[in-house]
């Protein structure tokens, strides 16, 4: 009877440290990340990439030549726009599901552990923006695809320490994309729709059948 009781006593020690651990991770880990927002995140950028081909391949002239004379011509342009509004829509469904998930969850949106998040994030993406100015002026643009894409997975992998591991697995895989695209430079933004279109897509669906069902 002593020994049952004892059993009984390290069972219900053990649950609480269970139910501690799970606290921790919660106060600790930013859980609101949507699959959804993941998939069409893809999405845009395969819009986005197959919109910026036609404008490419429809210019009356090369590009790379409006680029090294400093000509901002309407084809021009109009790629910045595109990836803009690829930009802007991401983030913004990002946000929306993240903010939907969140209240669902009845977890904070702007906790601890978002700002995490969003520190480890945005860090190593302000140093890749810089270096592909810099890359831009210095007229390397066969590889501003590839750097985009390297310095993106090394923001994710900083930021999975705060989030799901399935994070971790996507910012390997768009590393690996960004060190194969620079062996391709005719090739960026092929490689640009793979890393920031289809992992996104993939990591989106194994999100979404994971945690959002």
């Amino acid at each position: 009877m002593h020994y049952k009781v004892l059993f009984m006593e390290q069972n219900d020690y053990l649950s609480h440290l269970a139910d501690i651990s799970d606290i921790l991770k919660k106060r600790t880990k930013f859980h609101a990340l949507s699959g959804v927002s993941g998939m069409l995140a893809g999405t845009y950028a395969l819009i986005g990439a197959f919109v910026a081909r036609r404008i490419i391949y429809s210019a009356p002239n090369v590009l790379y030549d409006d680029i090294r004379s400093n000509t901002f011509s309407p084809d021009i342009i109009k790629l910045a726009i595109v990836f803009g509004l690829v930009l802007i829509a991401a983030l913004g469904t990002g946000f929306y599901f993240s903010s939907k998930k969140a209240q669902k969850d009845n977890e904070k949106l702007f906790s601890a552990a978002a700002f995490g998040v969003l520190k480890n994030l945005s860090i190593p993406l302000v140093v890749g923006a810089v270096f592909v100015i810099v890359l831009y002026f210095r007229g390397y643009y066969d590889l501003m695809a590839a750097t985009s894409l390297a310095f993106y997975g090394l923001a994710l992998f900083a930021a999975s320490n705060y989030t799901f591991s399935e994070i971790r697995a996507l910012s390997l895989a768009v590393m690996a994309t960004a060190m194969v695209s620079m062996f391709f430079p005719g090739y960026g933004l092929l490689f640009w729709a793979i890393g920031f279109g289809i992992l996104h897509i993939v990591y989106g669906l194994i999100m979404y059948l994971k945690y959002d069902r």
